[in-house]
């Protein structure tokens, strides 16, 4: 008896770690964790960068101080425009414009020297047409028509909206000041094949609401089993479009805008994501899942090119002619 209980505390200690597994930062031996998947057209390219420690050893024996990123395009240095704490790593920053088949490294040096190093070529970017209505809830609704080549065989998307507030002031010489801020924590409805995901966060079917370094993004997989283009359809949040107020005497209103992004990616990059492999394992928290994905020879996690292609900044359709 006492064996027998013996394993299923054992099993309990090992379920209990489970909600622990999901951090980078907690599992591997010293490995770095890197995510990045830099894509095609005018974007950022953010860099995710941890050292991994064991369990049972303090993060602060696993530093990240002598560690460098270098990102290069071509083999032409691209700098970074930001550098920031992200929890026990850092978060990099820099805007790309890449085309397709362009060739992307990413080079880790610690103490000057090479310790990570990944490359990767920007696939071809997703082919699609778009319209959008105003639905009975006063939000946009971007129907995504993808080119009927994308429903050839099994193919792979990400799906990220993206919207700001515009703020604008009129001045008494006739002068304007536009001002934007980036909307936080977009929360977005997607459906299409008779799946979808609403606006809270629940997932139905094959959409899966996943992070990006830091960013929030759908991914789902198209089949290639029917007979016409797979249609897309986007909600936008439910926001009040077009605020007006007087800013010491001066005329002022907020407009909101959203642009739609589409990323192609590969199988190995959705299986990243949407880990499948030892579920089972990693569910009793017997397997790391970043033991068994990614793409990285000498480090945990992926890196790895997106095709993307993106909508313009619109207005809300309430707005237009404002």
């Amino acid at each position: 008896m006492k064996k027998i209980l013996n394993i299923i505390l054992l099993m309990g200690l090992a379920t209990a770690c489970e909600s622990y597994m999901d951090y980078p930062d907690i599992r591997g031996d010293g490995k770095y964790y890197l995510e990045c998947f830099p894509s095609s057209g005018p974007d950022s390219t953010s860099l995710v960068l941890y050292r991994t420690h064991p369990l049972n050893r303090d993060a602060r024996d696993y530093a990240l101080a002598p560690v460098s990123a270098h990102l290069l395009v071509n083999d032409t240095p691209v700098a970074w425009q930001s550098t920031r704490k992200d929890g026990n790593g850092l978060l990099f920053s820099a805007a790309t414009d890449l085309a397709e088949g362009d060739q992307v490294r990413l080079v880790v040096r610690e103490a000057g020297d090479d310790v990570v190093i990944a490359e990767s070529c920007i696939p071809s970017p997703p082919r699609f047409t778009y319209r959008r209505v105003l639905t009975s809830n006063w939000n946009d609704r971007y129907h995504v028509l993808l080119d009927s080549e994308e429903n050839a065989g099994r193919n792979y998307y990400g799906v990220r909206l993206e919207g700001l507030f515009r703020y604008t002031t009129r001045f008494p010489d006739g002068s304007v000041e536009v001002r934007d801020a980036p909307m936080r924590d977009l929360r977005y409805g997607v459906n299409g094949s008779n799946d979808s995901l609403d606006l809270s966060g629940k997932v139905e079917g094959r959409f899966q609401s996943v992070s990006v370094a830091g960013q929030k993004m759908i991914v789902f997989e198209v089949d290639g089993s029917g007979d016409s283009p797979y249609e897309l359809l986007v909600d936008t949040p439910n926001i009040e479009d077009r605020i007006e107020w007087l800013y010491m005497d001066l005329p002022s209103h907020r407009r909101a805008l959203y642009r739609l992004h589409l990323y192609r990616m590969s199988p190995a990059a959705y299986r990243f994501f949407v880990p499948q492999e030892n579920e089972v394992l990693s569910g009793a928290g017997l397997v790391s899942p970043l033991t068994v994905q990614g793409n990285l020879k000498d480090a945990f996690g992926m890196v790895e090119c997106v095709g993307g292609a993106s909508t313009e900044w619109l207005p809300a359709l309430t707005q237009e002619g404002d």
